[in-house]
């Protein structure tokens, strides 16, 4: 067994009448869970540390369990989100060495003072996992603040966990295609991608919704129009005909939306219809802030969405006339003109040939 930084430790092993598998690990720094231990496949495992942390975890392999708490965490928290001490860590990582966690229940210490007070009417005590691959955080359903000002939350897999407080209303940071609730009460903002996508949602019953990006869509770009390759298929789990509030918000790169070719200032989402084409939004309805570098929609209904801008190659007199917000004036103007210049040239060729 392999220990880090503990002082005096004891293991005592009993066999529970179940067949599961309780292990108490005391250690001399009073709080500490940092600490190295071994699993049995398949068998609920529970783990005991001074201080009054406790977890109960089941894996798929015999394997070692190594538990690391952190004291201040060093991954950025999202915007709302503040660090929350329980006893001596506002953090753990939760790692196995040999197959997966398929169940883990974490009771943690009990909150330091400063954070017991900073849990106040409209504040909440929450959990936040850390998605490498993602490289973002992503909220934890169900996690609980106990009368004993300890925190209960259920371990979807192996990670880094941040203990947080928020209010009760801030943005809810999410990982692509991961479901979230919604309900009919009132609405819910979801943030996926670390901050780049906001889907601001209420939907006509309790429901939940599913955002997946990706970079390629089976239908063509409607004519005159450039893709910037972001797509998002946008799902409820129950179909319902409309929402009562959806509102999308991704914010952009300018680089890619260059490379793309589209013109930045035309920026609009459309949405796939049933048919499978592309359909533009009204202005009221679609909008860019090319100064915050955001998309907007408004819309009752979700599908698959993506951005889409005037072809600056057609722009700039090559190719078709481009179909967009920002260059219809012009283009009447053009047009306008020309129409002019060949009325005189057709009166000076009657006056010449009389």
């Amino acid at each position: 067994m392999a220990t880090n930084h503990l002082c005096t430790v004891a293991l005592l092993l009993c066999l529970l009448a179940n067949g599961a598998l309780c292990l108490d690990l005391l250690a001399g720094v009073a709080g500490s869970v940092t600490g190295s231990l071994t699993l049995k496949a398949n068998t609920e495992t529970t783990i005991n540390f001074v201080g009054g942390t406790k977890l109960v975890i089941t894996g798929t392999a015999d394997a070692t369990v190594k538990v690391t708490e952190t004291t201040k965490v060093a991954i950025a928290l999202p915007e709302g989100f503040k660090s929350f001490a329980v006893g001596a860590y506002s953090g753990l990582t939760i790692d196995v060495d040999v197959g997966t966690i398929t169940k883990a229940s974490l009771t943690t210490s009990a909150a330091d003072v400063t954070a017991a007070l900073s849990i106040v009417a409209g504040m909440q005590a929450a959990c936040l996992r850390f998605d490498a691959d993602a490289k973002a955080y992503t909220f934890i359903d169900g996690a609980k603040y106990n009368s004993d000002k300890t925190m209960t939350v259920d371990l979807p897999s192996a990670g880094f966990y941040a203990f947080v407080s928020a209010s009760l209303t801030v943005p809810i940071p999410t990982i692509y295609a991961q479901a979230r609730t919604t309900n009919s009460s009132s609405s819910t903002t979801i943030v996926y991608g670390g901050g780049e996508l906001n889907l601001d949602v209420q939907t006509t019953t309790d429901n939940s919704i599913t955002c997946t990006k990706k970079k390629k869509s089976d239908a063509a770009a409607p004519a005159n129009k450039a893709s910037i390759n972001i797509y998002f298929d946008i799902e409820l789990k129950t179909k319902e005909e409309k929402v009562k509030k959806g509102e999308i918000k991704y914010k952009y790169d300018s680089a890619a939306v260059k490379a793309s070719g589209a013109s930045e200032a035309s920026l609009r989402f459309m949405f796939k219809n049933e048919a499978g084409v592309w359909t533009a939004l009204s202005d009221n309805s679609s909008s860019v802030d090319v100064s915050a570098k955001v998309v907007i929609a408004t819309t009752t209904h979700f599908s698959e969405w993506g951005v889409f801008g005037s072809s600056t190659e057609n722009s700039t007199g090559e190719g078709s006339t481009t179909v967009g917000t920002s260059t219809d004036s012009s283009t009447s103007s053009l047009t306008g003109s020309l129409r002019v210049v060949a009325s005189l040239l057709a009166m000076c060729f009657m006056i010449i040939s009389s």
